[in-house]
């Protein structure tokens, strides 16, 4: 399937002030997006996690990226507070990205697990096994997010079934 997924990093209020000027930026895009090819969005900032965004994104059938970072609220705390809000189009999408920095911190290879991250895939599984009653589910691992992408999807799976 052919799909797309625009990610945005994180603004400071002096390079955009607020949820609703990104919202008015982003909202011709999808707009004018081609409806077969589903489009996903990943926002990383926090406080832009809100009825707004999924409303936005709704409007034009886009999924929400639910990452899994370390300054963002986690998948499962989004679907337990927002739930149905995050499921915005036809699947639903979680990102298990980690902390860059900590992990290189600890290991230069990334061939290994480096950041002990059981809670955290539990909390993600969790959030699968709920989304996916409703949608299919797309989950991606980063190598940052333990230090060894592989053995994460292993856990992950280990989990989800």
């Amino acid at each position: 399937m052919l799909s797309c997924c625009l990610q945005f990093g994180y603004f400071n209020r002096g390079k955009l002030s607020s949820l609703k000027a990104f919202l008015d930026g982003l909202e011709p895009f999808p707009a004018a997006w081609p409806a077969d090819v589903p489009l996903a969005v990943e926002v990383r900032q926090k406080t832009w996690t809100t009825p707004a965004l999924a409303e936005c994104l709704r409007r034009h059938g886009a999924v929400w990226v639910l990452p899994d970072q370390v300054w963002m609220p986690s998948p499962f705390s989004l679907v337990q507070r927002a739930d149905p809000d995050v499921v915005t189009g036809p699947f639903a999408y979680i990102w298990l990205l980690g902390d860059r920095e900590a992990v290189d911190a600890l290991t230069p290879t990334l061939d290994h697990i480096a950041i002990d991250r059981s809670a955290e895939v539990e909390a993600d599984a969790r959030a699968i096994q709920v989304l996916r009653q409703r949608v299919p589910v797309v989950a991606f691992v980063n190598d940052h997010y333990a230090g060894y992408a592989p053995e994460t999807v292993r856990q992950l799976a280990a989990l989800t079934g």
